[in-house]
């Protein structure tokens, strides 16, 4: 299984490279692995919102939408053929329940932290390094839904979680769920 998509591999070569490094985060690791990829390309990145925008202005990249950039993320589309949604690192400095305050920042264990689960906490180098801080690997291979840190004070950040905990609970113990027997 090809780790990275070719075009993933474009984009960080021809413009990313001298500004900063991205990994696929998350969920993208998690669908990935389990095969079920969302054909979404979700990247992570230690660039600022700002930075990425200077950079795709300077390379004539498009961009898609802003509505994400408070919270780090710019859409870019390469070749006229692909999306790709890029978010900054962040940690969540207040949350109410639903929305965060988000600081930005280069410590990758800081963002994946923030997440709610061990599954939705991976990061995949470009070269199919799978970077996993919390165990979200052993949570994948046991068929686990775990969340990273205090369950409760998870769910208290954004109660959307315990939605996306069920759901993911249900499709990961599903043994339908995975398409293959390796991961």
């Amino acid at each position: 299984m090809e780790p990275i998509e070719p075009s993933t591999k474009k984009l960080d070569s021809q413009y990313f490279r001298e500004v900063t490094r991205f990994e696929s985060p998350a969920g993208a690791v998690r669908d990935l692995l389990t095969e079920h990829p969302t054909g979404r390309r979700r990247l992570a990145s230690t660039a600022t919102p700002q930075e990425m925008k200077d950079m795709f202005i300077e390379k004539d990249i498009r961009m898609l939408h802003k509505r994400g950039e408070e919270h780090g993320t710019i859409t870019c589309r390469i070749d006229e053929k692909e999306n790709f949604e890029i978010t900054t690192l962040r940690v969540d400095v207040v949350c109410d329940g639903r929305r965060a305050k988000v600081e930005f920042t280069t410590d990758w264990q800081l963002d994946a932290n923030r997440r709610d689960l061990t599954i939705n906490s991976l990061f995949l180098k470009l070269d199919g390094t799978i970077i996993d801080y919390f165990d979200g690997m052993r949570d994948i291979e046991a068929r686990r839904v775990a969340f990273v840190g205090n369950a409760r004070q998870r769910i208290q950040e954004d109660y959307l979680r315990i939605l996306r905990f069920g759901i993911l609970l249900r499709r990961i113990e599903t043994p339908a769920f995975f398409r293959s027997s390796k991961i």
